[in-house]
């Protein structure tokens, strides 16, 4: 299960990454991608180096039929989706980008970036709008990076802004609303509990850890 990071991390790269956020945000999309993508190597190497010990001497010929598709068309496939989640994400972005103009006139973001644990970050009240919004949908808040880079952000603050917004999101939402409930349903309550701390909890912390040290820098 957590070896599979890395093939949905490939997946969401022609998928997601680069037919949305590669024309979007342009060369920050590739940091973005490596920082993330080394999280998922380290994590699926560890998990292969456990499960070569542990499960040493079990006969694997029964998945050597099993061959992923890496055909063209299968890569054509692939960006026809991801055309497809472009347009998704236009429709989701619109009402998030009218919350996030009612944040900023309102002053909510202002009074958000004076809290003493955000002053630490050395966060505005546009990093702020910003993280809000990644903690219900990150795919969202990549606009409001759009708008930062255009306002001469240094990179590593946006990217610093990204990550801390990715681990709010799988903390606060994702693992509650979509990993627990998976999980929950195949395996017993205790497995699914450690699946979850494994899952999103490692995922969160990299995220978030990361984002402080970019942000400290």
């Amino acid at each position: 299960t957590l070896a599979s990071n890395l093939s949905l991390r490939v997946m969401y790269i022609y998928r997601y990454y680069l037919p949305v956020l590669l024309p979007l945000l342009g060369i920050i999309t590739l940091y973005f991608i490596g920082l993330r993508i080394l999280f998922d190597f380290i994590l699926a190497f560890v998990v292969l180096m456990i499960g070569r010990r542990r499960y040493r001497g079990v006969d694997t010929n029964s998945n050597k039929r099993i061959k992923p598709d890496f055909s063209g068309k299968a890569l054509k496939n692939g960006l026809i989706k991801g055309l497809k989640a472009s347009l998704n994400f236009a429709l989701r972005f619109t009402p998030l980008f009218m919350l996030v103009v009612f944040m900023l006139d309102s002053g909510i973001s202002d009074s958000l970036a004076l809290s003493p644990l955000l002053k630490k970050l050395d966060l505005d009240s546009l990093a702020i709008t910003y993280i809000t919004t990644a903690i219900f949908s990150p795919r969202a808040a990549y606009g409001i990076a759009k708008v930062m880079l255009s306002y001469n952000y240094p990179m590593r603050k946006v990217l610093g802004c990204m990550f801390l917004g990715n681990g709010l999101f799988i903390l606060l939402n994702e693992s509650w609303a979509r990993i627990l409930p998976f999980y929950s349903g195949i395996y017993p309550r205790e497995v699914a509990l450690r699946l979850l701390f494994l899952q999103a909890g490692l995922s969160s912390l990299y995220n978030i850890l990361l984002a402080i040290a970019l942000l400290k820098l």
